[in-house]
Parts: structure tokens; C-alpha cells; sequence
């Protein structure tokens, strides 16, 4: 990154526009990209250890548990016959569910390891669980490649930006029409925020003493929260920029940009190609 700040002071007008069209064509080429879904971005979060599909796990332990039930009830008891055990534990787990079992189902499962479950299942269920832990994995590893791409773009782009704002400016147009196209992806967000945060922390200082409130970090971060709210997709932003409902907060910010923008223009105070 050093030497990409290097070639960006020393000619810009050279190495800039190069080092922007390889960062996008990073995102551009890797057409996976596009079709990250919400499930794949939460397999990539979680250790080899977990499962994101449970399904099988809770098979299996639905039978320990309902294994260790009928083994401790007295099959011979005169006074308690089996069939009226039976109903009993029917009845109990009837009743935890109605007083909220789910939870106390979770904190079973989180008393066995992955390794303890397995060792309890039949053949064919381990082979079936080995093939979901290795379908799981392969979705992991594909992901962090991803990531390590987005990463690499985006990191580009911030230290192009920092390093020669006033030339990148030329570029603002390109590079944020592209960056738009992956704000609805769960694994691309928060880079692609990096970028506008970069850009926007850097408006910010150039011109603080200017009265334009378009200038304002707060503005600027607002708009990029806005219009995150607005792609849907899984983001977790702190509670102080989620405060004001969506529509309000794009009602207010479109009325601000208005107003301020033909202030701005008027008095020459706004730079028209950041605006474009």
C-alpha cells in the first residue's frame, strides 16, 4: 500500500487511473460476487466446529434424549406401567415447549460437541453428516477467497483516494457506479463502506471551513447509511444512526441536498464534480 501511495504522489495523471481500473476489475471479474447469499456469508463466519444447517444435529439429538428417557423409566414397575410412562414424558415435553423448551433445547445442544454427537449417530447418519461438514467447509474456504478479493480492491481504492484525492475526483463518477453494484452483498457491505467513509472523512477536512453542511462527515455518513438501509441487506450499523425511521431519514436528507446544493452552486461553494 506504501508503494501504491508513492506512484499515486509522484504521477498521478500516470499510475493513478491504472491502479482504479485494477481495483474494479478485481469486483467486475469475479462474477461470485453477485450471488453471495445471507446463508453463505454466515457459513463463513462460523469455525470449522459449527454447523449453519442443524437439521441433522438436532435429529440426532432429539433420539439421544429421547434414548435416555425411556432407558431410566421403570419398564416393570406394577404401579407405573410403561405405556402410562409413555404419556408422561409426552405430557412433560408438551409442557416445556408451551414455557418456551426451545431455549432450553439450545442450551442442550451447546453440551455436546459436534465430535460427542456424531460418535452417538448410526453409519448412515455420520456419513451424511460428514458430507454436510465438508459441503459447509468448502463454502468457507470459497468465501474468505472472496473476501480476500473485496479486501484487496477496496484497500486499493481507499489509498488512492487518501494518497491523491484531487486527481481521484476525476474518477469519483466510475468508482462509486461500480462500488453501488455490491452494496446488496453481506460480504461486500462493510468494504465498500470503508471506501465512502475514506472519501467522505476526506471531504470533510478539506473543506471545514466551508458552511455547506453537504460537507459535514455526519451528512455524507448519512447518505451512505441511507442508502445501505435501502439495498436491505445484513448490516449491523450502531443504534445512534438508526434512530430516525427510513423514510424519514430520506425525506430529511433529499430536502437538505436540495436546499443546500442550489445554495452551494449559487455561491460557488460546492464542487461540481464531486456532486456528479
Amino acid at each position: 500500500m506504501n508503494a501504491i501511495a508513492t506512484l499515486t504522489n509522484l504521477d498521478g495523471e500516470e499510475y493513478l487511473g491504472k491502479l482504479i481500473d485494477y481495483a474494479l476489475h478485481l469486483l467486475i471479474d469475479c462474477q461470485e460476487l453477485n450471488s453471495i447469499t445471507k446463508e453463505k456469508f454466515e457459513i463463513m463466519n462460523l469455525c470449522d466446529s459449527e454447523l449453519h444447517d442443524k437439521t441433522l444435529i438436532e435429529s440426532a439429538l432429539k433420539q439421544i434424549q429421547d434414548s435416555n428417557l425411556q432407558t431410566n423409566m421403570k419398564k416393570e414397575s406394577k404401579a407405573y406401567s410403561y405405556k402410562e410412562q409413555l404419556a408422561e414424558m409426552e405430557l412433560r415435553k408438551e409442557l416445556e415447549q408451551s414455557k418456551g423448551g426451545n431455549s432450553k433445547k439450545k442450551s442442550e445442544e451447546v453440551s455436546y460437541s459436534l465430535a460427542e454427537i456424531r460418535s452417538k449417530m448410526s453409519k448412515k447418519q455420520q456419513e451424511q453428516l460428514d458430507l454436510q461438514i465438508a459441503k459447509e467447509k468448502a463454502i468457507r474456504e470459497n468465501m474468505k477467497k472472496l473476501e480476500s478479493i473485496v479486501r484487496k480492491s477496496t484497500k486499493i481504492l481507499c489509498k488512492v483516494i487518501e494518497s491523491n484525492f484531487e486527481e481521484a475526483k476525476v474518477h469519483f463518477s466510475l468508482i462509486f457506479s461500480t462500488l453501488t453494484n455490491y452494496v446488496r452483498s453481506p460480504l461486500c457491505v462493510s468494504f465498500v463502506l470503508q471506501v465512502f467513509e475514506q472519501t467522505a472523512k476526506i471531504l470533510n477536512e478539506q473543506n471545514k471551513n466551508s458552511s455547506n453542511y453537504l460537507y459535514s462527515f455526519n451528512f455524507l455518513k448519512s447518505i451512505v447509511v441511507c442508502f445501505i438501509r435501502l439495498s436491505k441487506v445484513v448490516f449491523t450499523f450502531d443504534s445512534c444512526w438508526l434512530q430516525e425511521s427510513l423514510e424519514a431519514s430520506c425525506n430529511r436528507l433529499n430536502k437538505i441536498l436540495k436546499n443546500q446544493v442550489e445554495i452551494g452552486i449559487k455561491n460557488d461553494e460546492i464542487d461540481i464534480s464531486i456532486c456528479s
